[in-house]
């Protein structure tokens, strides 16, 4: 009888030890295997948000550009450098007319513009005080440098814009200042990462942190987050920021914006991003204790139904542990759809935000080839396709991110930018593979709706200078035939003097859209600035069709424009250049058209 009970004891101690050793085991590759889930999932949705951010600031150095583009004010600039008009001149020339510019604008609020030589040739609008503006005279073309700058105590991004004259030589700089209310809602936004979220932008050379205040205002922020500009910036890195560099109990994730020397962080409570972690923890040491109790009570009435229980229960934690592992992979508690394949695409399992989003059951979904949930992208990728190009890249790569097309029930198809990685057993051999994606239907939207307006003019509509010289940049680099007509109005100044800017804005619009009715679909006309236009005749290097479109052109513009009760005529001068006949770059091109203009101009116009 004592023997029984030493051995049902010492039984009874080696269940309770391997009980504990098996929580462990359980318990802690677990959690870690969550926590470094969560992290993934974290760091790239703040990479994301870092690209809004980055596209965002990308709008801002666009209409910084803008004002640097109208060639009027710009040749005015160079006769003051070249001693042709005084200063006083120069500012009442072009003030009214960058404040008119301003005006449209809606995201710019303040303009400074500088001369090479250090004056100040305008100062509209919400803009800081010229003397406390550090000018950057090394800027190269296409360059731009933003800074924070405060007008009237309320913190705006100052982005630097420099002029060239036509020999490429730097003449001036505009400094553009911009309200950063869109910058403090994307800052204030918590839907992606929940309510107890702190998302901060770093600017590194200045030393600044930026949060968002009351009332969609920015606040520069010099608590607990200025101590992390202490340490070099080479330190971070996108994904998780190091425990070292975290001044508090909160986990960090830094992603840096494209193409700039700001980048976004993202600050959780510890507590509030690890809790789905914490909960398969709790749950899979409760199903060790209570098993330990079950063995325990079977244990004490005999030992030989224990033994055959024990390798009953020892199999059912082992499959229970894998099953742990692979719910710690899916995730059920995030709000990021995450679906896990075999190795041929096929559904295995899908959580709850990948069924409320795409409009299927998951019983319905697995099983099915991922293939089926796609539809075709913008750049008419096929579903099929976009999964074998998934497939190639992790023939060799044990992850590939990039955008997807999913279609939705009763709803447009919905762009994701997707992660998808390979779970691989203990042999090196992969196994699964899991996806993870985020619906990036506003930042796509965003996108477009930024390209729209860098590309084309905010008066008429047209293109402007930049996205028309690059479609004849683009025709000349093909190799294809053209002719362009560089067209300059008529007595449009004595109009826009006479009668003033809205009257001559007005005009500019009437003037634009009878010109495109008098064009083909396939010709391309845009706004190179002030009363200048270019017109792109692809595929055509005719001249005697050019100046057949020409004199439609002239034709078109010959009726009176009916304007506020006004009878206007407005007549233009049209140039021509043909590609390759007249030059093989596209400056050469414009400045022979630009030449023949002007002779037609000193024929009377009108042709």
């Amino acid at each position: 009888m004592t023997q029984t009970k030493y051995i049902v004891r010492r039984v009874l101690f080696g269940i309770l030890l391997t009980g504990a050793l098996v929580a462990a085991a359980v318990a802690i590759p677990l959690f870690q295997t969550a926590s470094h889930g969560i992290n993934e999932v974290t760091a790239v949705t703040t990479e994301a948000k870092a690209a809004s951010f980055a596209h965002r600031f990308d709008a801002y150095r666009g209409v910084a550009q803008q004002f640097t583009s109208r060639t009027e004010l710009r040749l005015r600039l160079e006769r003051y450098l070249n001693g042709e008009w005084d200063l006083t001149e120069l500012r009442q020339y072009t003030e009214p007319r960058l404040a008119d510019s301003l005006a449209q604008s809606e995201e710019a609020h303040g303009l400074i513009r500088f001369a090479r030589d250090g004056a100040v040739t305008a100062h509209i609008g919400q803009a800081a005080s010229p003397d406390s503006v550090e000018v950057d005279y090394q800027l190269a073309p296409g360059e731009t440098r933003t800074a924070i700058s405060k007008v009237n105590e309320i913190p705006m991004l100052e982005v630097q814009a420099p002029i060239f004259d036509d020999e490429n030589q730097l003449i001036g700089v505009d400094v553009v200042f911009f309200y950063l209310g869109d910058i403090a809602a994307m800052l204030a936004d918590d839907t992606r990462f929940g309510s107890e979220v702190e998302k901060c932008l770093l600017h590194w050379p200045s030393n600044l942190i930026l949060k968002a205040g009351d009332s969609d205002l920015i606040q520069v922020i010099d608590g607990i987050e200025s101590r992390l500009l202490s340490a070099d910036a080479s330190n971070y890195v996108a994904g998780i920021v190091p425990s070292a560099l975290n001044p508090d109990k909160r986990v960090r994730f830094y992603a840096p914006l494209a193409d700039s020397n700001w980048g976004l962080m993202v600050a959780l409570p510890e507590h509030s991003l690890y809790q789905p972690a914490y909960l398969e923890l709790a749950w899979a040491v409760l199903a060790v204790v209570v098993l330990m109790l079950i063995g325990s009570i079977a244990t004490s009435r005999t030992i030989g139904p224990l033994i055959k229980e024990l390798g009953e229960k020892n199999k059912a934690l082992r499959e229970q542990a894998a099953e742990l592992r692979l719910a710690a992979s899916v995730f059920e508690g995030t709000h990021e759809p995450i679906i896990i394949t075999d190795m041929c695409q096929n559904v295995l399992r899908v959580n709850q935000a990948f069924c409320r989003i795409i409009g299927c059951d998951a019983s319905r979904a697995i099983g099915q080839p991922l293939a089926n949930f796609l539809s075709t992208t913008e750049k008419n990728l096929k579903p099929e396709q976009q999964v074998d190009q998934i497939n190639r890249h992790l023939e060799t790569h044990d992850s590939w991110q990039g955008e997807l097309n999913y279609a939705r029930l009763n709803q447009p198809p919905m762009p994701a930018l997707q992660t998808v990685s390979v779970v691989r057993d203990g042999d090196n051999h992969p196994q699964r593979l899991i996806h993870i994606f985020n619906d990036i239907t506003q930042e796509k939207a965003a996108h477009r709706h930024l390209k729209h307006q860098a590309e084309h003019d905010a008066l008429t509509g047209l293109l402007n200078r930049f996205a028309i010289i690059n479609r004849l940049e683009q025709v000349i680099s093909e190799q294809r035939e053209a002719a362009i007509l560089f067209i300059d109005l008529d007595r449009f100044k004595v109009i826009n003097d006479t009668h003033g800017h809205q009257v001559g804005d007005e005009l500019l619009r009437q003037v634009a859209s009878r010109m495109q009715e008098r064009l083909r679909k396939t010709d391309v006309i845009g706004r190179l600035g002030g009363d200048e236009f270019l017109v792109l005749l692809d595929g055509h290097a005719d001249p005697k069709a050019a100046r057949t479109v020409s004199q439609q052109l002239v034709k078109g513009l010959a009726a009176p424009f009916e304007i506020d009760g006004l009878s206007l005529n407005v007549g233009c001068s049209i140039g021509v250049a043909i590609f390759p006949r007249d030059g093989l770059e596209a400056d050469e091109l414009i400045k022979k058209a630009d030449a023949d203009m002007y002779n037609a101009k000193a024929a009377g116009g009108d042709g």
